[in-house]
């Protein structure tokens, strides 16, 4: 097994992922993260069945704030399983939009009218915490799912 992982070699050292380390990392991500949110974009990479459907369950029977928008990317075929479920649906009715074959970095390509306000921004996922503030100079509050569901139904961090 050892040479399957390591070649053959012994690992130099090891990293400890604790929750002091966790909430450090999280406090780098995060930038200016306070404040009214404009986008709260899921998906990068692209969500999974199981994450579409944790989503939902999130935001079943709640609204996504006014002046705030909830995206979620997947596949085609994700989403079309999504679809068939109900919880493309749920997150429809909760205001929020499910999106196939798409990434954030594709606002370079619409038009001013149709592209969303990135001011400030919630996500989930580390690469586009960065590509949020790096492309689009976004504020950005970076945290775990429940708390970004949390954030696009109240409008704010």
């Amino acid at each position: 097994m050892r040479q399957l992982f390591w070649g053959g070699d012994t690992p130099r050292g090891t990293f400890v992922f604790d929750e002091p380390t966790k909430r450090k990392t999280y406090e780098r991500i995060n930038y200016q993260p306070e404040g009214k949110v404009n986008l709260v974009f899921l998906g990068c990479p692209h969500a999974t069945l199981h994450e579409i459907k944790e989503i939902s369950r999130l935001i079943e029977g709640k609204h996504i704030a006014e002046g705030t928008r909830l995206w979620v990317m997947t596949t085609h075929s994700i989403r079309a399983s999504a679809e068939r479920l109900g919880y493309a649906q749920i997150i429809e009715d909760s205001g929020g939009e499910l999106f196939a074959d798409g990434c954030l970095a594709t606002c370079y390509l619409w038009t001013d009218s149709k592209a969303p306000n990135l001011e400030r921004a919630a996500t989930d996922s580390v690469k586009q915490a960065l590509v949020a503030r790096r492309s689009f100079s976004s504020k950005l509050f970076f945290g775990e799912t429940e708390r970004c569901i949390q954030t696009a139904v109240e409008g704010d961090v």
